[in-house]
């Protein structure tokens, strides 16, 4: 007998399958390789990122990102190269919520 029990994926990797579908969702393909171009960038920014862009949203800093980001220098964002910006993203939002529960925790004991 074969099981054919339910695998549910976790957390991780529901993170993990959102992240592919929504780089693909903004992405050209080309073969096997599928890449954002400045304007797509821009786009996903956007529409995903909605909370950053509300502090972030002019040209220059867009420009600045997808120039940080294209480490081949090709004028494409590649998958890995958009998996940086999400990482850091991410690193940056854990410091500050690190930085205010330290605070939270420094003013307690002060009382």
């Amino acid at each position: 007998m074969t099981s054919t029990a339910c695998i549910v994926p976790s957390p991780l990797e529901m993170a993990m399958e959102h992240l592919i579908d929504v780089f693909g969702q903004y992405s050209q393909k080309d073969q096997m390789k599928q890449t954002l171009n400045k304007q797509q960038l821009r786009k996903l920014m956007d529409e995903q990122l909605t909370t950053l862009m509300q502090h972030h949203n002019n040209q220059k800093a867009i420009d600045n990102v997808f120039k940080d980001l294209d480490f081949d220098g090709d004028g494409l964002v590649a998958f890995e190269e958009f998996l940086s910006l999400v990482a850091g993203l991410t690193k940056s939002c854990n410091d500050r919520l690190l930085i205010k529960e330290h605070k939270r925790l420094t003013s307690q004991t002060k009382q």
